[in-house]
């Protein structure tokens, strides 16, 4: 009786879809992670942008900031400024009338000039150092307030005295040592001139 020879081979389906699951799946890792490096890729981009943009920023309102504060400064000292100009002008034009009152006649007469100073407390509002009179010499003849023992001392090495009897101009001295006073102080003084307009002598305040 005739036989049958069966060869039976594996099916290949089971293994068909293994490897096109494998193949699936490298393809589907392989997109994942492309996808990844450019999601990473945007974020440190916009991390970057982000940052780069916040430092600009930061760096414009750092310099608004000095600029509105050197504005400030500028105009907190141009006003302080001008403050300390009007009051020197105004203690200038005091000076300069009081040396104008002044006469020859009064000029030769140390009492009358002690007088007319102490009738005149207005300067030592004005300046609290004081105020005196000069002779041409440089020796003060008057003195207010007197207790400072002015009179009698010459300031002929001072600009402020030296400078209006030589010159005839009103000074704005720098600060120096009060001969008396032992102090600082800050000085203001005006040449006193007679009718024929030569300098008989020189006013001097000051604080």
């Amino acid at each position: 009786m005739p036989g049958v020879a069966v060869l039976a081979f594996p099916s290949c389906t089971a293994h068909c879809e293994s490897s096109e699951a494998i193949g699936m799946k490298r393809n589907y890792f392989t997109w994942r992670s492309l996808k990844t490096r450019v999601t990473l890729l945007t974020l440190l981009t916009l991390v970057i942008s982000i940052w780069a943009v916040a430092f600009y920023a930061s760096r414009l309102l750092r310099e608004d900031m000095q600029i509105e504060l050197g504005e400030q400064q500028f105009s907190t000292i141009s006003g302080i400024a001008r403050e300390i100009e009007s009051r020197l002008n105004d203690r200038k034009i005091a000076l300069q009338t009081i040396a104008k009152e002044i006469s020859p006649k009064v000029m030769a007469n140390t009492a009358a000039l002690q007088t007319l100073l102490e009738q005149r407390p207005l300067l030592q509002l004005l300046f609290n150092g004081g105020v005196f009179i000069t002779g041409t010499d440089g020796t003060a003849v008057a003195d207010l307030p007197i207790s400072t023992g002015r009179i009698g001392t010459n300031y002929l090495d001072r600009d402020t005295v030296s400078i209006p009897l030589k010159e005839g101009k009103t000074v704005v001295g720098r600060p120096a040592i009060d001969k008396k006073l032992g102090v600082p102080i800050f000085s203001i003084s005006a040449p006193i001139f007679d009718n024929k307009g030569q300098v008989s002598g020189g006013s001097r305040l000051s604080r």
